[in-house]
């Protein structure tokens, strides 16, 4: 009701963000176009990814392939600083951004990503989060989802589903 309503109201702290988050996802000078569901002609794949204190991995395979394209390292002592739910995020982002970027993962996939980090989930399917830094990568994840013509469905799991799958032994070094 407009009666109800305040005559001024104060900007929130992250209003900045929200704003600069707009810009970036509007930045292009046409609208993409973005597909309500795959094409027919779409593929589906299936992304493992795992943060550990000292490392990083992710398997993906698409279907009906006979590869999974696996990577792994350490993080750097740039990352050391950060929460292990950045981590888990920051990792996810890489893999799509690599898996688009070699072609191991083509536009138009459907991809079901799957961590063990609850946060990671909550932040993405929210589209934003508390922390700045999340908030970063929720806006990235999105950007490629949206030039790589994907449709992600990122999706927690147990961390002994994890295990079982063989990611976690990747984020580890093993």
């Amino acid at each position: 009701d407009e009666k109800d309503a305040p005559e001024l109201v104060e900007a929130v702290t992250r209003f900045t963000c929200d704003l600069e988050a707009l810009e970036a996802l509007t930045e292009s000078e046409l609208p993409p176009c973005i597909r309500a569901r795959p094409v027919a002609t779409a593929c589906t794949g299936f992304a493992f990814g795992d943060a550990s204190g000292v490392g990083f991995g992710q398997s993906v395979w698409l279907l009906g392939t006979v590869d999974i394209d696996v990577f792994y390292s350490l993080w750097g002592e740039d990352a050391s600083d950060n929460s292990s739910n950045w981590k888990e995020f920051y990792n996810q982002v890489m893999g799509v951004e690599r898996g688009l970027e070699k072609g191991t993962i083509p536009r138009g996939t459907e991809l079901f990503m799957f961590t063990d980090n609850f946060m990671t989930e909550r932040a993405y399917f929210r589209g934003t989060s508390k922390s700045k830094r999340l908030f970063d990568l929720v806006l990235k994840l999105h950007k490629l989802e949206m030039s790589g013509e994907l449709h992600i469905h990122l999706i927690w799991v147990a961390g002994t589903r994890m295990i079982v799958q063989g990611t976690d032994g990747i984020s580890q070094g093993d």
